[in-house]
């Protein structure tokens, strides 16, 4: 490994090291990063996320940690206030007659919030979302049948600097529980290196 990149691994290590032990804590145990608007959520509010995002309710997560249900409910009501979980309202396209599909899109040089701005304004487009990889925009649309869905695309390709729009169908979406259910403690192990494990996991 070169001298270089060791001394920059130190470095950041270092860094990460100070901000961890120099933080602020507040009264709800999260740590406060005083250099910036973010907070380090404790090994608690991260069980809790990782139960939330399984779809379990206040009442089934009070049972699991064993804590008092007004606890769970105070520190889950400061998890949507900080917004560590948005709360979204998803159309049920399937019970309208409609099918979702994801549309890949290439540009050609780096034009993405221009043509996303543009992308936005055709009907039946959801969501937009600004990448890296392979591609430069990924949107989610709903459509009627595949001649709706082509001319979607075909809407998207006459925009200038779009090279190219790849697209898929989706066929079934897996349900929540199914889904995080098999990387339990994702969020906790996600966040175990920079946060460390010196914060206390009783609820009580």
């Amino acid at each position: 490994m070169p001298k270089s990149f060791k001394a920059s691994t130190t470095l950041i290590k270092n860094r990460v090291t100070q901000m961890t032990n120099s933080n602020s804590v507040d009264d709800n145990n999260g740590i406060i990063n005083q250099q910036s608007d973010y907070k380090l959520i404790d090994k608690i509010d991260q069980r809790l996320i990782d139960l939330l995002l399984k779809g379990y309710t206040n009442k089934k997560i009070a049972l699991e940690a064993g804590s008092p249900l007004s606890t769970i409910q105070r520190r889950i009501r400061k998890i949507f206030e900080n917004e560590y979980i948005h709360r979204k309202n998803e159309l049920n396209h399937r019970k309208l007659g409609l099918r979702k599909g994801y549309l890949l899109i290439s540009l050609k040089g780096d034009y993405s919030d221009r043509v996303a701005q543009k992308i936005s304004t055709i009907k039946g487009i959801t969501c937009i979302s600004l990448v890296t990889g392979s591609i430069d925009i990924l949107c989610v649309c709903l459509f009627r049948d595949t001649n709706h869905l082509f001319k979607t695309i075909e809407s998207i390709k006459t925009i200038e600097r779009v090279e190219k729009v790849s697209w898929s169908e989706e066929v079934r979406n897996i349900p929540p529980e199914m889904t995080i259910s098999s990387s339990e403690g994702f969020i906790s192990n996600s966040l175990e290196p920079l946060y460390g494990s010196r914060n206390a996991e009783s609820l009580s």
